[in-house]
């Protein structure tokens, strides 16, 4: 891999540095502080009662038996076949995490894979590789469940309840939106 200087990189080391350093600059090292955060009183919080096992379970068989896994090294197939008492445990942490409003720092983590863009003839070239962002199939749930509340959330708010059965508009202009 050539660097800016059009000089060999002559490590994998410096090969990986230059990566990251074109695709995320300034990323190396950082690390977010988490929020000071209070203490729970209990998980089985109504706030929090949309986590259930049944969708927590949903979320994890959405995934791909074998997709790539994160940091964590937990491919989805292993998520899958955890028994109930791991279950339970982990929707107590996805529910604190909620609560507390504090994603733990190892869900965060992801894993950056450079992948060869087709079709470029000199792969000798930084920019001939694109990153892609693998990160834990635990913190993929967690968003999973979110975004389905999310969803359930908003849906009587949708544009299709701004029409009558018929379809007739009930005031409101496209420009009021």
């Amino acid at each position: 891999m050539k660097d800016s200087n059009w000089e060999y990189c002559t490590t994998p080391e410096a090969s990986i540095n230059l990566l990251m350093d074109t695709h995320f600059p300034g990323s190396i090292g950082h690390m977010i502080k988490p929020r000071v955060a209070h203490m729970l009183t209990e998980i089985e919080n109504p706030e929090v009662e949309f986590i259930s096992p049944t969708k927590v379970r949903k979320a994890i068989w959405s995934f791909g038996d074998l997709k790539a896994a994160g940091p964590d090294e937990l491919k989805p197939i292993v998520l899958k076949h955890l028994g109930e008492k791991v279950v339970n445990k982990l929707i107590e942490l996805i529910r604190a995490s909620s609560l507390l409003g504090y994603v733990p720092l190892r869900w965060r983590e992801s894993k950056a894979v450079f992948i060869p863009k087709p079709g470029k003839s000199d792969y000798s070239q930084v920019r001939s590789f694109q990153p892609i962002s693998l990160s834990s199939f635990i913190m993929k749930a967690l968003e999973r469940v979110w975004a389905w509340r999310l969803e359930e959330s908003a849906r009587p708010y949708s544009l299709q309840s701004f029409h009558n059965e018929g379809g007739e508009s009930k005031g409101l202009e496209r420009a009021d939106l």
